[in-house]
């Protein structure tokens, strides 16, 4: 997010807005005593620096669907928000993310704005059953499970004095 003056403020622009900004040029020119420009006079000046360029892995058509696709379920489902975070898993590059904010009194549902926190990145999840995947994995590593093994998980599990329920 950039303010009125092109200068980085949130996100992706703030972080790198010493990159982004380049240098601006300066010129000194020799004037009268009434302080118009001498038309023959001395000039000299440095040219203005680009900045450079940062290439983002955001895919500008895939993230108007996200953020279209995720406003239609929030709405259908008057749910206090969501978040999708779209993602190539060779490479790590994150292709679209989104987050959108439930409809509020008169304001209809809609896309979070720039200047709001980007919900998917700053907030912190429970990993819910994310650890299961890296238990298995685990387990077929070591020979202790195969693909057609059938896994029989209770709805809860007791470790000394605590009680962990699957939820």
């Amino acid at each position: 997010m950039v303010g009125l003056d092109n200068n980085g403020l949130a996100g992706v622009e703030s972080g790198y807005e010493k990159q982004l900004a380049g240098r601006a040029g300066r010129m000194v020119v020799e004037r009268d005593p009434a302080g118009l420009d001498l038309p023959n006079g001395e000039r000299r000046g440095t040219a203005p620096q680009r900045g450079t360029d940062l290439v983002l892995t955001l895919d500008q058509s895939l993230q108007y669907a996200v953020e279209r696709e995720l406003v239609a379920a929030v709405d259908q489902h008057n749910a206090v928000g969501g978040m999708a975070l779209v993602a190539d898993t060779r490479t790590g590059d994150i292709l679209a993310m989104a987050t959108v904010d439930g409809a509020v009194r008169d304001q209809p549902v809609r896309p979070a704005l720039a200047s709001e926190h980007n919900r998917p990145i700053t907030d912190v999840f429970e990993p819910g059953s994310t650890n299961k995947v890296i238990t298995v994995a685990g387990a077929i590593e070591e020979g202790l499970v195969h693909s057609d093994t059938v896994l029989d998980v209770p709805n809860s599990i007791r470790v000394d004095d605590k009680q962990f329920d699957d939820v």
